[in-house]
């Protein structure tokens, strides 16, 4: 007999504290050893583990969670045992009903559910999952909760969320997911102007990437975006960003992000590459480049898809940016050459 089967002999008949411990170590294999995914599986884990999600006991209702995340993380062929019209309505169950950690751990199971997979992105819109998600953002960045449980329930919201509708894309889940759009830039707007309270910080490092899936790629979300003054928000703060003299260590890799974001809101839309154009975005990035320590360089890999013709290599160290405002090259050159600050080749 196995490790593994032992343990869910022993889970059947242990008490609360005992089975809060083989809960943990089956997890503890589950993350730690690859071999050992599918031998859940083989075994009738998600039968087993599955009715522990009901426990009203987080401790045991949270390991059941992650035992099933991580039963089939990194193991796409092991997705679909989860990929089913019941999971999806058990998760759905406890993000309506549910309590703020057992919701956390509907989303982290969502994520890992649905990412790379398409069917499993289907289901969770067919099943209600993601409106849920989209309304529990709503109410999550209104609520007046402790700053630490606001920034964990976000982190955790807008994985799911960002899994959702790309990677691949599902453009039916991203536009979907367009509700969110408004009030996240709002959200940001706000941001920017206290830049230096480290919580709002945190949830902006976590929600920027969810918004550059909503929108990448999707002509109809990039519009939305620029219509709620989207981009008007990025450029006009990242502007502010730049005038402070000191600021926290850990802004940098937030601009970074940012500029992923205006890259997602621009790239092969002409008219949001225009207003970004107007807006003076290709000055403030050279300047940017300029501000930017090599170790937030390294991680600069924006504006970096060919799209059309008149997209323009900007070197500077060892980072090419690609910019789609729609400049044409000769006007890029002369803004470059004036400001003295990279060269073209």
């Amino acid at each position: 007999m196995s490790h593994m089967y032992l343990l869910f002999q022993d889970l059947e008949k242990s008490g609360n504290e005992d089975k809060i411990k083989i809960l943990q170590s089956l997890g503890h294999l589950l993350s730690s050893n690859f071999e050992m995914k599918d031998e859940f599986h083989k075994l009738g884990g998600v039968s087993v583990i599955l009715k522990y999600l009901d426990k009203d006991d987080w401790k045991i209702a949270g390991n059941a969670f992650h035992i099933l995340g991580f039963s089939i993380l990194q193991r796409k062929e092991l997705q679909m045992q989860l990929t089913t019209q019941h999971m999806f309505k058990t998760i759905l169950k406890h993000l309506e009903q549910g309590t703020v950690n057992h919701k956390r751990g509907s989303m982290f199971l969502i994520a890992s559910i649905v990412e790379g997979n398409v069917p499993g992105q289907i289901l969770a819109r067919e099943s209600g999952c993601l409106y849920q998600l989209i309304w529990l953002f709503h109410e999550v960045i209104q609520q007046n909760t402790k700053e630490e449980e606001k920034s964990q329930c976000l982190y955790f919201l807008c994985t799911a969320i960002k899994m959702c509708v790309h990677n691949p894309q599902n453009c039916e889940n991203q536009h979907q997911t367009s509700l969110i759009i408004p009030k996240a830039i709002t959200f940001l707007d706000n941001w920017f102007h206290e830049a230096f309270n480290s919580y709002l910080t945190e949830c902006v490092d976590t929600m920027v990437p969810m918004l550059v899936n909503i929108i990448l790629d999707n002509p109809t979300n990039q519009l939305s975006f620029s219509t709620y003054s989207g981009i008007q928000t990025l450029v006009i703060g990242l502007n502010t960003l730049e005038s402070w003299q000191e600021a926290p260590l850990n802004i940098e890799t937030v601009k970074v992000k940012i500029i992923c974001l205006l890259d997602a809101a621009i790239c092969g839309n002409i008219v949001n590459s225009e207003q970004a154009t107007v807006l003076g975005v290709i000055p403030l990035l050279l300047k940017m480049l300029q501000n930017f320590t090599d170790q937030a360089i390294r991680r600069a890999y924006c504006f970096n898809r060919k799209r059309t013709p008149k997209d323009l290599y900007l070197k500077w160290r060892s980072t090419f940016i690609i910019s789609d405002t729609g400049f044409k090259f000769h006007r890029c050159q002369e803004v470059v050459t004036q400001d003295n600050l990279l060269s073209i080749n």
